[in-house]
């Protein structure tokens, strides 16, 4: 048998068997081209470059614009200056997406001041909101009941006032929910009893009045809950006494 090895492997002689070597040889070069082929085809698909198929003309929910309006709203927009049309908004600093939609905003101590824009309250896909440690102020508006997959609220150390919306009671998903070190006044509203899988609340520092309403006791998850520093009255309401931290 001739050798595979050497000079056998690339002799053109007319013996049967290196007519063979040569079918085959033509053989794997033309899988290895059509290998190649493939493979360059789908790279760009499932390659590191396919960040680059999610470009900001493929908003289609709007999410791009609503997150462009709240920034405008800034007294200061290049607080967020990653956030602009050379990145996609999913990329943005503070921005967490899924398939497009966000479903979290980060953005804890970025020195952020303005009013609360609306339109944040029209990304309706948000789990998470942190916006805590900045200097928005303002009402809190009802219409943060349109995030109804909430399950994350903070808006503590800013400079929040008026009233507490009683219409974050429609928030069912919230778990969490920290609005302390502000300056809401008034009453805390009845309607927060509605949220029944709350497991903590932080309502401390702020100027909240009178007596807690007793539709609070259908907390039954709750864990945490800080009510100190405002001018509140009263006994805590049934099961809230039952609630592993108190303050």
């Amino acid at each position: 048998m001739p050798s595979l090895h050497g000079r056998h492997r690339l002799d053109p002689s007319p013996d049967l068997s290196s007519d063979n070597l040569s079918v085959s040889s033509f053989f794997v070069e033309n899988l290895l081209l059509h290998l190649f082929l493939v493979a360059t085809t789908l790279f760009p698909l499932f390659g590191p470059s396919s960040v680059a198929l999610s470009t900001p003309g493929d908003d289609q929910v709007g999410e791009r614009s609503h997150l462009l309006d709240f920034k405008h709203s800034l007294d200061d927009p290049e607080m967020l200056a990653s956030w602009n049309d050379d990145i996609h908004y999913c990329e943005w600093d503070g921005v967490l997406c899924q398939d497009g939609v966000v479903v979290s905003l980060s953005l804890s101590g970025q020195s952020l001041k303005g009013p609360l824009s609306r339109s944040l309250f029209a990304l309706s896909g948000l789990v998470s909101a942190d916006l805590s440690f900045n200097s928005f102020s303002g009402e809190l508006s009802g219409e943060v009941s349109n995030l109804r997959n909430l399950n994350v609220l903070s808006l503590s150390n800013n400079g929040r006032s008026g009233e507490l919306p009683a219409r974050l009671g429609e928030l069912a998903g919230l778990e969490t929910l920290k609005l302390g070190f502000n300056s809401f006044v008034g009453r805390v509203p009845p309607e927060l009893g509605m949220l029944n899988r709350l497991q903590m609340l932080e309502l401390s520092s702020n100027a909240l009045v009178g007596e807690l309403p007793s539709e609070l006791s259908g907390m039954s998850r709750l864990r945490f809950l800080d009510f100190a520093n405002n001018l509140l009255s009263g006994p805590l309401p049934g099961s809230m006494l039952l609630t592993r931290c108190i303050k």
